[in-house]
């Protein structure tokens, strides 16, 4: 069973599984926005980008998911009926770490707003105490965003040359499993 949460009438974020459809229209989608994956996600989406890449990353992704490490979804328009973004988090002890991008062609639409805000909600009502994101420091945009959201800079450090802040948002909440969590989000569907 696919993991789906409805963020909006318009939005809803859909588990990764290595499924053809899935697969064809992640390629096409990293072929178009490829630069701006490089810049702001280096090493991770800058695999050499083909079919079989692409399905072995989703084979992880589901992987990931099912071990209670990492839920990685697809960020869906109704309206344009496709894929246009991403939104992950990556789980250790009871911080998540978020990560985030979406099309070039549908930012400032607030897709990643409401979708980022929908995951957070879920997060802090019943499981985590820390969300982190990186953000490169070249990226003004999540940086804006980031403090919009609440988050405050924790610290900053550099890898692969680039540098990166770290930003940090607390709640005190009990934990939970997030696959409860996100089994019982997906019951009220």
């Amino acid at each position: 069973m696919k993991t789906v949460i409805i963020v909006n009438e318009d939005v809803t974020l859909v588990q990764f599984k290595n499924q053809t459809q899935q697969t064809k229209t992640l390629l096409a989608l990293f072929q178009k926005n490829k630069s701006r994956l490089q810049l702001f996600f280096p090493g991770y989406y800058s695999l050499p980008l083909s079919f079989q890449n692409i399905q072995k990353l989703l084979t992880q992704k589901e992987k990931k998911f099912n071990q209670d490490e990492e839920y990685s979804f697809a960020i869906c328009s109704k309206k344009a009926k496709k894929i246009i973004g991403a939104i992950e988090v990556d789980c250790v002890c009871k911080d998540a770490f978020f990560s985030y991008w979406i099309d070039k062609n549908f930012e400032n639409k607030k897709i990643i707003s409401h979708s980022f805000d929908k995951l957070r909600e879920i997060l802090f009502q019943n499981h985590f105490t820390c969300l982190l994101v990186h953000c490169n420091i070249k990226n003004k945009k999540s940086i804006t965003f980031l403090t919009h959201k609440g988050f405050t800079i924790f610290s900053h450090h550099q890898d692969n040359n680039r540098k990166k802040f770290i930003f940090m948002q607390q709640t005190k909440i009990q934990y939970q499993s997030l696959k409860k969590l996100l089994q019982s989000q997906n019951e009220r569907i």
